[in-house]
């Protein structure tokens, strides 16, 4: 990668829904977010990659909220720590990376 001060545009968080953490659900719910003793997960993925075959880099939790933004900042939060602890495996990843064949 030849520019590694733009890592962050390739990278996605999100909140994970139950037919996220287990795609056999079919629960009316299906999209209503994951929750597991007060903690709903979260991903930071890949962004060059469709959803379904995205690379996982990390995997993490954050705590169940009625209002969505206060999740999405802890997640915020929990990104930030996490991509500065892991900047240069990230920029390694997209190093070699191979470009895909359309």
């Amino acid at each position: 990668m030849k520019d590694r001060d733009n890592l962050q545009e390739n990278l996605r968080y999100q909140l994970l829904t139950k037919k996220d953490v287990n795609p056999n659900y079919t629960g009316k719910d299906k999209n209503e977010f994951s929750i597991t003793d007060g903690r709903t997960p979260f991903t930071i993925e890949d962004k060059t990659q469709p959803l379904k075959t995205a690379h996982v880099f990390y995997e993490g939790e954050v705590n169940y909220n009625e209002d969505v933004n206060i999740m999405v900042q802890e997640m915020f939060d929990n990104f930030c720590v996490w991509f500065a602890e892991n900047r240069n495996s990230v920029a390694t990843y997209f190093e070699n990376k191979q470009p895909e064949k359309k």
